[in-house]
């Protein structure tokens, strides 16, 4: 096995080189990634987790001073590889194009380096199979969406001479959500998350023991903060205290420090991944909701934007909290808040019109009613029988509001949704003076999660070290 390098003063010419999270340095054929900065020098260390190696970067040279890799040099072409896909995917040029579709691209491309049928076969066999990075290459277009959505909302601001911050802080964040939640509930529903964590013995608890540390949330990408009340929630039942930095609803710019949370080590490592877990999704649809909403107000659209309830199982409040921050609408929170008829229920009651009249039945004067239409006549019937809202599902934009016109004509006072298909970057498409609403399933399925990480701060280290990627 190779061992690369040995300890040595001796100047080697390394590489910048892309890896599948963040980026490192190839030298000598070994990649290496940073580990911190010391005065002009840049500490760097073999990515590999169990090597020793390590030396530092001076210029425009490395320098190995623990050399001796326990390990053979990585493949570098795969590593190149996973490089260009991650910046094809996110290119503007092959927005069109599906992940496949940029896989098979930018595999043809690479290949072009080998000569012989017998070079073809083996860098063929060196390069990751589509199914291996597809998943990273979808949440790549999402990021990329994101960011997309952040930049035509700050330029609409532009052109009517507001500054927008990023992403826009709504302002609904002025009140106080948190009394939302009966702290009951509040409690009960993260003593399930821990019970689920933490079935029987925390072996890692026992290691660091009950001395009492200070750990500090720092936020390492950009969005809304959202979730405050369940991360505070989960330490308090630990016995920990969390002093806040940033109010939430704000926005956050990486990296900065959110929060310090203070008490015993093994009750702070026993809340930190079940409070980082909550905290990353549920600002992450906060994020997705805030820019979506700055969008219509770019746009002077008074309606709407909505979530739906394909939400995920046991973390529904959570998901819709983060919505409210946001500034987007929730919708019915469960099957109790409102009366929606989807096609199944037409189908088995066997009209609209006698769904409509059962409902009416059990719903009371204080609950509203909800048809979801495929036709015109569809809408006509539901908003006769006495729908107190017509979803418009999976219409085209422009039949959308041919039909949403029409039946404000002859229902003023019927509520027009439309949903179905609905993305971030046709959203735009549906605002109009007829809708009232428009909701998005992509708001609690399939959003992009803000990152954050809890450090136990200590002397001499910096909190916000860099990650450290597994071999590639």
């Amino acid at each position: 096995m190779a061992s690369g390098p040995a300890e040595t003063t001796e100047l080697i010419p390394f590489e910048h080189i892309t890896l599948t999270r963040g980026s490192g340095y190839l030298i000598d054929s070994y990649i290496y990634t940073r580990k911190l900065t010391h005065k002009d020098r840049i500490v760097v260390r073999c990515q590999e987790r169990k090597c020793h190696a390590k030396g530092y970067i001076a210029g425009s040279h490395a320098v190995i001073t623990h050399g001796g890799h326990t390990h053979p040099a990585p493949d570098v072409r795969a590593i190149r590889f996973r490089a260009q896909l991650r910046e094809a995917v996110g290119e503007e040029r092959n927005v069109a194009l599906s992940v496949s579709e940029v896989y098979d691209q930018v595999k043809s491309s690479f290949m072009r380096q080998a000569v012989t049928v017998d070079q073809m076969v083996e860098l063929e066999g060196a390069l990751p199979s589509r199914a291996n990075v597809e998943r990273a290459m979808h949440r790549r277009r999402s990021e990329v969406k994101l960011t997309s959505a952040h930049t035509a909302v700050a330029a609409a601001a532009r052109q009517t001479g507001r500054r927008s911050n990023t992403p826009a802080t709504p302002s609904t964040m002025q009140a106080n959500l948190s009394t939302l939640i009966p702290p009951p509930e509040l409690k009960s529903i993260v003593r399930a998350w821990l019970e689920e964590d933490i079935p029987s013995f925390d072996y890692g608890g026992y290691v660091v023991g009950e001395k009492q540390e200070r750990a500090v949330l720092l936020g390492k990408s950009q969005g809304v903060l959202a979730g405050v009340p369940f991360f505070n929630a989960i330490f308090e039942e630990l016995g920990c205290t969390v002093q806040w930095n940033v109010s939430e609803g704000s926005s956050l710019e990486p990296v900065c420090r959110v929060a310090t949370v203070k008490g015993k080590a093994c009750h702070i490592l026993q809340g930190e991944r079940t409070a980082l877990n909550c905290i990353a999704r549920v600002s992450g649809i906060a994020t997705v909701g805030s820019l979506l909403t700055e969008l219509a107000r770019q746009f002077n659209w008074s309606g709407r934007i909505a979530g739906t309830r394909k939400t995920t199982p046991g973390f529904r409040v959570a998901e819709k909290y983060g919505l409210l921050v946001g500034g987007v609408d929730t919708h019915r929170y469960d099957l109790s808040s409102m009366i929606m008829l989807k096609d199944n229920h037409i189908w088995s009651a066997g009209s609209i019109t006698q769904a409509v009249k059962n409902a009416k039945k059990v719903g009371g004067f204080s609950t509203k009613i909800e048809v979801e239409c495929r036709s015109k006549e569809h809408a006509v019937e539901a908003a006769t029988a006495g729908a107190d809202v017509v979803m418009l599902d999976n219409f085209q934009a422009e039949a959308a509001h041919e039909l949403a016109r029409d039946l404000k004509q002859q229902f003023p006072q019927l509520l027009i949704e439309a949903s179905g298909g609905i993305t971030e970057d046709t959203i735009s498409t549906y605002f109009g003076p007829n809708i009232d609403i428009v909701s998005m399933s992509r708001l609690t399925q399939g959003y992009a999660v803000i990152d954050f990480s809890l450090k136990i701060q200590k002397e001499g280290i910096d909190p916000s070290n860099p990650t450290v990627a597994v071999n590639s």
